[in-house]
């Protein structure tokens, strides 16, 4: 009868213990029915730690993978996951330790290199998980991105090879059109920053990319070009203090004086950023 009774005591405290677990799940903003039916199965942490990933419910996101580490203590897609979602959090050391041990299950990983690079702190730091990552994995653009981005305030010959292998690997990567169309601009050759800017554009019709591209058109003397992107992007963006008085300026260039000044006006309305 004791046995019986301590055996019934045991089975209270365990339901007592999953059900305070599925409670505080459910504050942490999810809905009951997102949790796994068998609370067993990593794979099913795993995929719903993805999908609270990729909403940006980090936190969220964080317990998931957790979860499937307390099944599959060593899932390095688990730990590569919780390690991002923990530096979207700001959870820096926590995410690098979980890469770190990422690497150490499977040094042959690239995602990990990758993912570990981009928390490194120094540009040799970075460069060195990057190129490890792309050792590993040749044709990996995102690591060619994150390495090019490393090299272009230290080498800009290195960072043009990189960004244009990007363009080459994954032409849809406007990001990498931009930073090598900025490497164009600073040799002075704005012919083709311009085309690269435009393919930038063309992919990701945004009011940074017009801002960009309107800018340049302005340094090259284009005024009625610059007048149309830095319109295009005043309408995405209607409260950026330099669009205005880059287009200010453009307006001056045409001798459109009452336009340049009204712009002039709408940029002091703004403020300039930082005063």
């Amino acid at each position: 009868m004791r046995k019986s009774k301590n055996y019934r005591e045991k089975i209270h405290r365990l339901f007592v213990l999953v059900l305070l677990s599925i409670c505080a799940y459910a504050v942490n903003g999810q809905v009951l029915s997102e949790i796994p039916k068998d609370v067993s199965d990593g794979t099913q942490w795993f995929e719903l730690g993805e999908k609270q990933l990729a909403k940006g419910n980090f936190e969220d996101a964080i317990y998931s993978f957790t979860r499937c580490l307390v099944i599959e203590k060593s899932n390095t897609r688990c730990l590569i996951k919780r390690g991002v979602s923990y530096s979207k959090a700001n959870k820096f050391i926590e995410a690098i330790e979980d890469l770190d041990r990422a690497i150490e299950i499977d040094p042959k990983s690239a995602e990990a290199y990758l993912e570990r690079g981009k928390l490194e702190i120094g540009d040799e730091g970075e460069i060195k998980y990057f190129t490890k990552a792309i050792e590993l994995k040749p044709d990996y653009a995102d690591a060619y991105y994150q390495r090019g981005l490393t090299y272009f305030l230290i080498d800009k010959e290195k960072s043009l090879a990189d960004n244009t292998k990007v363009i080459e690997l994954d032409p849809s990567n406007f990001e990498s059109y931009i930073t090598r169309g900025n490497i164009f601009r600073l040799r002075g050759d704005n012919a083709r920053a311009i085309a690269d800017y435009s393919k930038a554009v063309e992919i990701n019709p945004d009011d940074r990319t017009f801002y960009i591209r309107g800018q340049t058109y302005l340094e090259m003397g284009f005024f009625n070009k610059a007048v149309e992107d830095l319109t295009r992007s005043a309408e995405l963006r209607p409260d950026y203090y330099w669009t205005y008085i880059n287009r200010a300026k453009a307006y001056r260039g045409l001798r459109k004086i009452y336009l340049a000044r009204a712009d002039e006006k709408r940029a002091a309305e703004i403020c300039k950023p930082g005063s």
